[in-house]
Parts: C-alpha cells; structure tokens; sequence
C-alpha cells in the first residue's frame, strides 16, 4: 500500500496477464476497451498515459494491517495503490498493562464474562486485521483485562516475577501452566478483579502468586502467524 508500487513482469506471453503476473485481484471488473487498451500496452511495453482502476484487493475487506479498502489502478506496467495505509511500516509488537492488587495473577482462556463491556458497549472491531486485533486489546485494557490474540494452544512459562506465552521452550524458565485456546485469544487479570463479577473461575484457569503493582504486557501473537513455535506474549513486573 501507499508508494508500494508492483511492477509486471518482462514476460510477452499473451497468456500472462497483468494481474496473474503480479497477484493481485482480477480484472473482470474492468471495461472492455480499457482491458485492450491495457494488454496492448502490456504487450508493447509502454505505459498508458492514464491509470486505469481496477476491483478492490480484499482478503479480509482490505488492506491486513489497518483493514482499509485498497484501491488498486494501473498503466499496464504498473500497478499502485492510491489509499495509503495507517500503519505503513506495519504493525509490530504492542504494549498493554494490568494492575494486580490482591497478589495473584490469573492465566485462562476466556474471561471475557468476568469483565464489563470495554466503553459500556461491546465496539465492533474487525480481528481479520492487525489494527483491530490491538484494538480490541487496547479496549479491554481499560476494563482491567490483559487480552490478546494467539493462533495456538501456549505454555505459561515463569521467571522470577515475570511470565511468558510461548509454544516453544525458553531457556531459565520453568514452565507452571497452559492455556487450551479454544478460542484464539488468551487472558490475564487480577484475581479479586476477575472474580468480582463471576465468583468461579473456568476449570483451566491457572493462579499465581505475584507481588502487587503494575504488569505490563508486549503483544506478539498477531507477528508471524504461521509459525506456531515462537512467544505469544510478555508479561514483564514494572513496579
């Protein structure tokens, strides 16, 4: 997206297409004269003088990161996207916080009930983005709840007074605990606050003792997805 610019290939095979060269969409969205007009100018190599527009991109209604629409055009040579993305370096690790003030910390699956509504109301985000897996994060933070996305079922594994969610082993830590994701999500609270509403905790939930004060947590689990054995997240004793 934004000055990401993908260009054809030197190929003057009729059968390669444009966007089959490229990946992107199809062209069944664009006028008659307008796709001659572009495979002529594919197959002599000289840009039109005009960009033409083509159908949105979408896997996930839009561009993966900020979830925006892309808005795709092309010369024959080229094609580019004119809406620029929020987040055009991408979206990396983000950081959330907790307070634990009754000495325990609490590692489960869902515990989404246990909490009100981030905002008084449940605000829609769309979790086939980046930017609404850490915003749907960001929500739950102001209600107390430490709540991130994971795509695998992940060990609690502990160091001192910090912890980590990972699928792979890390050296100088002993593992205490694991979270079943039945839902790709995972959670972490302090004990009083997550039984003040819901008095019994889900039979998976694992409790610890920590000391009281600020927990921050670094968010990972949307970063390479398709690797399973890796670490999900942070959870770092601040003061």
């Amino acid at each position: 997206m934004g000055e990401v610019v993908h260009y054809a290939r030197q190929n003057k095979d009729c059968n390669a297409s444009l966007l089959n060269t490229t990946g992107w969409g199809s062209l069944t969205s664009v006028a008659d004269e307008d796709l001659i007009r572009l495979y002529v100018a594919f197959i002599n190599q000289t840009p039109l003088e005009d960009w033409v527009k083509l159908c949105y991109y979408s896997t996930s209604d839009g561009c993966h990161d900020c979830g925006e629409p892309l808005e795709v055009v092309t010369n024959g040579m080229q094609i580019k996207f004119l809406n620029p993305c929020k987040y055009p370096n991408g979206i990396g690790s983000f950081t959330t916080t907790i307070e634990i003030t009754s000495g325990k910390i609490v590692f489960a699956n869902d515990l989404r009930k246990h909490f009100p509504e981030p905002k008084g109301t449940k605000v829609a985000h769309s979790l086939c983005t980046i930017a609404g897996l850490m915003e749907e994060a960001q929500d739950y933070e102001t209600v107390g709840l430490g709540y991130g996305f994971c795509t695998a079922d992940i060990d609690i594994l502990r160091s001192g007074d910090n912890f980590l969610l990972s699928g792979c082993e890390v050296e100088n830590t002993q593992k205490v605990g694991e979270i079943i994701t039945d839902l790709w999500w995972y959670s972490i609270a302090d004990y009083d606050l997550a039984t003040k509403r819901k008095t019994k905790l889900p039979k998976s939930a694992f409790v610890f003792e920590v000391p009281n004060g600020k927990y921050e947590i670094t968010h990972y689990g949307h970063i390479n997805c398709d690797n399973y054995d890796r670490i999900y997240a942070e959870i770092k004793y601040v003061s």
